[in-house]
């Protein structure tokens, strides 16, 4: 990893999972200064280590669905590639985009209020891609067994908040904000980091007003709360995908999988999905000896019952957001 030091690291473990923590509360935490915390978070977004901070929207309360989509091209060429990636990033309904290598070239996520969502997604991939398409996997999530990135940065006590951004259950009655409330939330999902008085000239009411909207929205699990998100690059390491298939799944299969991953250091994203693989699994390493090692500890693990494992390097990432503008406007 970069040469960040201990005090970097405290800070960058403390606003992962809560990007909207006082500096105040931080500089306490650390023992340092309000002063310190301001310039060092102002130095890491400097450097790109920090890119932005977005609101965890709980999608499953808007949605009906959400699915992984691996595209494999033939005739690959920098043009074809972009021109896909555009595609993916303009759709409304697109939560993830990025480029990977090995079997697929592209992988986005993304949410559907109904089966005709999936349908106009895929014929736009169909049309936009043309001859150029080889082959697809569509996969359909069920749960989240991991999602946070907090074991980058080891404490002796680990207090990591696993279930606050979990994907669980979809909801059969789809929630209806008003339009103040739609705004609020597509605001900090696109930038968590305003105050309450730059949101309240944005949707036009008071700072008092915004303040208990956000606070009722909180209560009422819509938002879940506040990633910062990084750039692994510029931590010197690498980004990996592993798609898994077992013989069988059943809930003792389930449960040993689930705590696997969870208890996974270097696991920070890992899912149970339905299709033609049982787990999506985003690992972090810092270069190919080291994913080797961590793949096979995988292989060993689940040796009685791993029928089948796909490996691919992710490159750039296009799109991130918990909240697509689709399911909102």
């Amino acid at each position: 990893m970069s040469s960040l030091d201990s005090k970097d690291s405290k800070i960058l473990r403390l606003i992962l999972e809560n990007a909207r923590m006082p500096l105040k509360a931080i500089a306490k935490e650390i023992g340092t200064s309000r002063e310190v915390v301001d310039y060092r978070i102002r130095k890491l977004e400097k450097e790109g280590i920090i890119n932005r901070y977005i609101a965890k929207i709980d999608m499953t309360k808007f949605c009906q669905n959400s699915y992984g989509l691996f595209i494999s091209l033939t005739n690959v060429s920098e043009t074809s590639i972009q021109r896909i990636v555009k595609y993916l990033v303009e759709n409304p309904l697109t939560m993830w985009v990025a480029t990977i290598s090995g079997e697929w070239d592209v992988i986005t996520s993304f949410l559907t209020r109904n089966t005709s969502d999936l349908n106009s997604l895929l014929m736009g991939l169909e049309k936009i891609t043309g001859k150029n398409l080889k082959d697809y996997e569509l996969l359909t999530y069920m749960r989240e067994y991991k999602n946070t990135n907090q074991d980058l940065f080891p404490t002796r006590e680990q207090k990591i908040k696993r279930k606050l951004f979990m994907m669980e259950n979809f909801s059969s009655n789809l929630f209806k904000l008003d339009d103040i409330d739609n705004k609020l939330i597509l605001i900090l999902s696109k930038n968590a980091n305003l105050t309450n008085r730059e949101m309240s000239l944005k949707v036009n009411i008071s700072e008092e007003a915004v303040r208990q909207r956000i606070k009722n929205l909180e209560k009422a699990g819509i938002i879940r709360g506040y990633r910062t998100l990084i750039n692994f690059n510029k931590l010197n390491l690498e980004l990996y995908y592993i798609l898994l298939k077992f013989n069988k799944i059943n809930e003792e299969v389930e449960k040993d999988l689930q705590m696997f991953f969870e208890n996974s250091p270097d696991v920070f994203y890992c899912a149970r999905v339905v299709g033609k693989h049982d787990i999506i699994a985003g690992v972090k390493a810092e270069d190919r000896l080291h994913f080797h090692k961590i793949l096979s500890d995988i292989r060993n693990r689940f040796s009685y019952n791993l029928k089948e494992f796909v490996t691919n390097v992710i490159f750039e990432e296009y799109k991130h957001t918990y909240l697509p503008e689709g399911l909102v406007t």
